[in-house]
């Protein structure tokens, strides 16, 4: 009766558990949703007024001269907008993935670290002379986590990289292509 009860505490135990890890995975997710449709709402509330500016100083114009000063400055600012919105959004969603990549590296290692007790566990039973094949299991075990660790640690690095390189070269490429063009639309 005594291992029935332990069980019982043990499955009630894994189930609490097991709702917690959702919670709190839930929970990144909602939040950078939230972050997101704050980022979007402050956005279009920037887009509005601008327009409503832009629209106003539509009246400012008296001659054709003014007209042309009024067209070439269109882009700058609204370029430079785009890509101070793009990197704010290129930061939110890093951030998120980062908070989801730890969530399930800690899930990962909480896993292996299960894994590896149970194994230890049954490889104590083992019979006598197995030595030789429990610490073959055992290092392999440890090279194929040292092998994930490093995988995973190298392609981190080279998407962070790719990513912020195309953020990079597309904000200086928005720069380049506005500011060429407002000397043109000045003449």
């Amino acid at each position: 009766m005594f291992n029935a009860v332990t069980s019982l505490e043990q499955w009630v135990q894994l189930g609490q558990n097991q709702f917690d890890k959702t919670l709190r995975f839930a929970n990144i997710g909602l939040n950078g949703a939230e972050k997101l449709a704050q980022l979007q709402l402050n956005l279009s509330k920037d887009f509005l007024a601008d327009q409503a500016q832009l629209f106003k100083s539509l009246f400012d114009i008296k001659d054709v001269q003014a007209l042309f000063a009024f067209q070439g400055n269109l882009t700058q600012p609204s370029m430079e907008k785009s890509v101070a919105a793009s990197r704010t959004v290129y930061e939110t969603l890093a951030e998120l993935q980062s908070q989801f990549s730890a969530f399930v590296e800690s899930e990962a290692q909480e896993a292996h670290k299960q894994f590896t007790g149970s194994l230890d566990g049954l490889l104590k039973g083992a019979p006598a002379g197995s030595d030789v094949a429990v610490a073959a299991i055992k290092s392999a075990l440890a090279a194929a986590s040292n092998a994930y660790d490093t995988v995973s640690q190298a392609a981190k690095k080279v998407t962070t990289d790719l990513v912020e390189a195309g953020v990079s070269t597309a904000g200086e490429t928005a720069k380049t292509s506005s500011t060429r063009r407002k000397p043109a639309a000045a003449a």
